[in-house]
Order: structure tokens, then C-alpha cells, then sequence
């Protein structure tokens, strides 16, 4: 970057990675990444601006409407059958936001008359989004059967495990090939800014992971691959009951479309008050950094933790099977007969599922602990076509 300074950071934060950088010489983009999203002081996820939200940088699916969380406790009350569980039934949420999906998670189970035996937790290691996911719920529900734990360890044995944009919030190793071989981007100081230069690779899992989905790279082409997703997945794996399960949803998909030479500049993101930001050395703690998660490698982590897994799929697939049309076509039925307000609600609860929107920009993966041979579950079914906006509204639901 020539002609002018970036947008300015945290201070605090950039000064910690200018030192380290002076002392340990470049590092790894995965550990620029790690710091600047996660630095407990300093770290985006710790700043006091809100980071969810029409008022943040992005919108998650439980933040755009209730149907996301009301689709995801049908499954999970599936899953909750499967076990056959006797007595409390604890749920483990990990990376709750504002608490948007707790609240209509839970609010869809008393609905039910299904909250009376379950224990909510979240894991969540930013103070001031544990205070606004308490707000949340509460405002809703006041006296819920929610509380926080403070490591993973501390909710075990859980039964289900429920993840939303989690995984692709964690440190990716960025690896650009040279035309023979792959090379991984680490983070330097040029002039004053951080740049980015080649370096040797630090992990070899990460081009590992790349060979696996058999994709012949381009020379110059970048991947950015999440070995800390697959890490993570052992630390969950560790706090789960005899038989559970986990449900993950996220920015990604099979690896042949995260590491594809067609996304010749890989798949990291960045995001500030709800724009596409290029450089991800801008605002460094002050935006948001996110990479597609490869779902294959996930599966694979999975299967050497003696898991089973279901999926990928894509969301909008997941959700149509989990009857989240249904509410479409309620709302869509409201709207014709001059509900302006059913209108708006229809076009949020359309934009979960939709391919165009966000039904094929996330996907769903399922593990499963404890059972002769994986589960089949409602929402990994074949799912049929959903039914367009248009047709939504000219009431084709006969």
C-alpha cells in the first residue's frame, strides 16, 4: 500500500505486533490474525463498539431473524430424541454473539414445553458480549436456564454443541504458491506498515490439507487454510457426553471450493461497519477478519476423534428441510393481504434459505459421538426446491 496511510488500529495493538515483529523478525499471518481478533485486551472481539448487528460490522443469520434459532432447536430436538436422555440435557453453545440464537433457541423449546429439562451454556471469553448476551435472553425471557462457563471443560459432559460463524473467526495460515511449491505469507514491517512477504511454510498440515483435495494450483494463487478449526474440534470433542452431537454452521464448504484456483486470492475477508474492506491490515482490531472453513478437513479431524459426521450441506438445503418455508409462506400469506410490516419479516426469513442470499454462502456439518452408525437427521435430508420470492408472493402454496 503506496500514497497514504492506512486507517488507523488500535494503538495499543499495533504497537504489541510491531514489537513482536522487531524481536521474533516476521510472523505467520495466522498469528497477525490470532492477535488481532483475539488479543484479550486489544483484540477485535474485545473492543467496545458493537461487532454484530446493524450497528456493527456484520449480520449473522440469527441476527437478521428468529426463524434461524427456531429451525436449529427442531433439529437439535431431534438430536435430543436420538439420545434418549434422561433428565437434564445440556446444551453448549461456543462464540454466542449477542445472544440472539440463545434466546430463540430457547424460547422455541419452552414454546414446546422442552426447557424445563435443558441447561444452556455458553462459552464465551469476551466479558462485554457475555453482558449482552445475558441482556438478550433475559429481555426475552427473564430466568431462562442459561449460565456461562469459562472454559470447555467445565460444561461436560455436554450433550449438544451448537457453533454459528465460530470456526471461520479463527486464525488462518495463508499459503500462496510459487509455482513449484507452496510458500505461507507471514507479516513483516516496510515503511512504517505491515506488509505482507513469503516465508517457509510453519505448520506442514497446511499444504497437507490443500494435497487432500486434490487441487492443482495456479502459480500465484493464494489458499487460506483454518488448522485451527480442526484443532478446536479436539477440545470440543473433549467435553462431550458418551453419546452427543455438534452442529456447526458456517462460511465455507468442500474443500474443492475453498482452495479452488477459480479464488485465486483465497478466501479471506474483511468486513467494517457493514463494507467488504480489501486490505487486511487496515484497522488492525478494529475489523473483522473471517476465511472460509474447508469442511472436508473438518471431517476428516472428526473421523481420527472417533466422531461420525453428517454433511456438509448447504444452509438453505439444512433449513428448508427443517420446515423454515413454512414460515415463509405464513408470512408471505400476510404480506398479500397488505401486511407491510409480514413484508419485511418475509424478505429477512427468504434471505436465510435463499440460494441467491445467504443458503449457499453457509454450510452445515453435523459429528456425532456414540452411536453403531451415524444418525440420519431431518436436516440433512434431500432437500427439495424452495419456492421463490416471487412465487412466495403470487402465493403459489397450494
Amino acid at each position: 500500500m503506496t500514497g497514504r496511510r492506512r486507517p488507523a488500529g488500535s494503538r495499543e495493538l499495533e504497537v504489541l505486533i510491531r514489537e513482536e515483529i522487531a524481536r521474533d523478525g516476521p510472523i505467520p499471518f495466522a498469528r497477525f490474525m490470532e492477535l488481532a481478533l483475539h488479543h484479550p485486551e486489544h483484540g477485535y472481539y474485545a473492543k467496545p463498539e458493537p461487532v454484530v448487528g446493524t450497528g456493527g460490522d456484520f449480520l449473522t443469520s440469527p441476527a437478521l431473524h428468529p426463524a434461524f434459532g427456531r429451525a436449529l432447536w427442531r433439529q437439535i430436538e431431534e438430536m435430543l430424541a436420538l439420545l434418549g436422555r434422561r433428565g437434564t440435557a445440556t446444551i453448549l453453545e461456543i462464540g454466542a454473539g449477542a445472544g440472539q440464537m440463545a434466546r430463540d433457541i430457547l424460547l422455541a423449546a419452552r414454546s414446546e414445553g422442552r426447557a424445563t429439562g435443558l441447561r444452556y451454556l455458553i462459552r464465551e471469553a469476551s466479558a462485554r458480549l457475555r453482558r449482552q448476551q445475558a441482556e438478550t435472553v433475559a429481555a426475552a425471557w427473564d430466568g431462562a436456564p442459561i449460565g456461562w462457563v469459562d472454559a470447555l471443560t467445565d460444561a461436560r459432559p455436554v450433550q449438544v454443541v451448537v457453533m454459528n460463524e465460530l470456526m471461520s473467526a479463527l486464525p488462518v495460515h495463508r499459503l500462496v504458491y510459487d509455482g513449484q511449491a507452496w510458500r505461507e505469507l507471514h507479516v513483516t514491517l516496510a515503511g512504517g506498515e505491515f506488509q505482507a512477504v513469503e516465508g517457509p511454510i510453519r505448520d506442514p498440515r497446511a499444504p497437507q490439507a490443500v494435497t487432500a483435495a486434490g487441487i492443482e494450483p495456479r502459480a500465484g494463487q493464494i489458499v487460506d487454510v483454518n488448522l485451527a478449526a480442526a484443532d478446536m474440534l479436539a477440545g470440543i470433542a473433549a467435553c462431550l457426553d458418551q453419546r452427543a452431537f455438534i452442529l456447526n454452521v458456517d462460511y465455507g464448504g468442500p474443500a474443492e471450493f475453498v482452495y479452488s484456483p477459480a479464488r485465486p486470492q483465497g478466501s479471506l475477508r474483511c468486513y467494517y461497519r457493514q463494507a467488504l474492506v480489501a486490505d487486511p491490515f487496515a484497522r488492525v482490531g478494529r475489523q473483522d477478519l473471517t476465511a472460509d472453513v474447508d469442511f472436508d478437513l473438518l471431517r476428516r479431524a472428526a473421523a481420527a476423534l472417533g466422531l461420525a459426521s453428517a454433511g456438509p450441506i448447504p444452509q438453505g438445503a439444512f433449513l428448508v428441510n427443517l420446515g423454515i418455508e413454512a414460515e415463509a409462506l405464513e408470512l408471505a400469506h400476510r404480506a398479500r393481504q397488505g401486511d407491510l410490516a409480514a413484508e419485511l419479516e418475509l424478505q429477512k426469513v427468504y434471505a436465510l434459505y435463499a440460494p441467491e442470499a445467504l443458503g449457499r454462502s453457509f454450510w452445515v456439518i453435523v459429528h456425532s459421538r456414540g452411536f453403531r452408525s451415524p444418525p440420519r437427521l431431518q436436516g440433512f435430508a434431500p432437500a427439495p426446491l424452495p419456492r421463490s420470492y416471487v412465487e412466495l408472493l403470487l402465493g403459489s402454496d397450494a
